[in-house]
């Protein structure tokens, strides 16, 4: 079959012919890979290649079709579910979860072996390429579940345009429609779609402060302007969720007295859960089964395998046109 792998010999990624998987137990099924999302990790990999992807297939928002026709949706984490983490309720600190994409192939490629336990039907889905979004979803929805209050017309600021805020602010035009939703972002192509679907309004301080009551940070990456503006616009006794991926080892210069003495909450978000209490995975299917056409203006291209460079170019050029989701189909 054909996957997408990285070439050291000379320096790039390109279509390779690898042997078809076979399910790795009787809990596997091998399904064909027809959607496959490109994530901020898959990139992170892509432009600093390591060792192991010459041999590691990357992708793991995949959307694919069993052998007997059915139309799946993976999650890509299989939790043990036996440490004390797990049944704790907290499987995303599992230290022996296996990663699609990361620590087993995934699906830059025509078949991926999955975890039965993890699929999610989706054949009645009028769209199922929105369905590479779930695991996007599902994060937001673990961040919200980490709110003290539920969101309803609140004064909400979103620092980042890119899927995760897009993923934001698509759930809070659902469910909390009468929001005042605000966002900081460098791409004004993609503010521009978010505020023509979803109603979120540009933040421009202009040296005012805001007073905002949550306040998501989408960013991450080595450095620390986009927290500092969340904890400078934070409300008295807001609370910030950080969603962004700060490298390790990555020291942050932060306005550490607004955090004291406006009693602001900062919370992490890493990843979603799954266990026998709560599965966010199956939350955000729910959510796009019933609201699909919602997330549909968030998946903005869509290249075959072998056009990688392409995608590459369009992700690079966010610029010039709105780039938020950007899709391998291999159908």
């Amino acid at each position: 079959m054909k996957a997408l792998l990285y070439d050291s010999k000379d320096s790039r990624w390109g279509i390779k012919d690898i042997s078809t998987p076979t399910s790795r137990s009787n809990k596997e099924l091998i399904i064909k890979t027809l959607h496959c999302g490109i994530c901020g990790s898959d990139l992170h990999r892509i432009f600093s290649p390591q060792e192991d992807q010459e041999r590691i297939v990357l992708g793991h928002e995949i959307v694919g079709k069993t052998e007997d026709n059915k139309i799946v949706v993976v999650n890509p984490i299989q939790n043990c579910g036996k440490c004390q983490l797990c049944v704790n309720g907290q499987s995303q600190f599992c230290k022996e979860s296996i990663n699609i994409g990361k620590n087993v192939n995934g699906g830059y490629s025509e078949f991926v072996s999955v975890y039965q336990s993890n699929i999610y039907d989706i054949s009645d889905f009028t769209y199922p390429h929105v369905a590479t979004l779930t695991d996007s979803i599902a994060v937001v929805i673990h961040a919200l579940n980490k709110l003290q209050f539920p969101i309803k017309n609140q004064h909400i600021l979103i620092t980042g345009d890119g899927t995760i805020a897009g993923v934001i602010a698509a759930i809070l035009n659902i469910i909390a429609p009468n929001a005042h939703v605000y966002l900081k972002g460098k791409n004004p192509k993609n503010f521009h779609l978010l505020a023509e679907n979803y109603n979120t309004k540009e933040f421009l301080p202009n040296g005012a402060k805001g007073n905002f009551d949550v306040c998501f940070e989408t960013v991450g990456r080595a450095q620390d302007d986009t927290l500092s503006v969340c904890i400078e616009n934070s409300s008295y006794g807001g609370e910030i969720l950080v969603l962004g991926v700060y490298p390790e080892g990555f020291l942050s210069q932060i306005p550490l007295r607004n955090i004291f003495y406006k009693e602001i909450r900062l919370i992490g978000v890493n990843s979603f859960v799954k266990s026998n209490k709560t599965d966010n995975f199956g939350e955000a299917v729910s959510l796009l089964r019933n609201h699909s056409e919602v997330f549909l203006p968030l998946i903005t291209h869509s290249y075959k395998l072998e056009d990688v460079n392409k995608a590459l170019q369009t992700i690079g050029n966010k610029g010039t046109e709105p780039v938020l989701k950007v899709l391998f189909t291999l159908d």
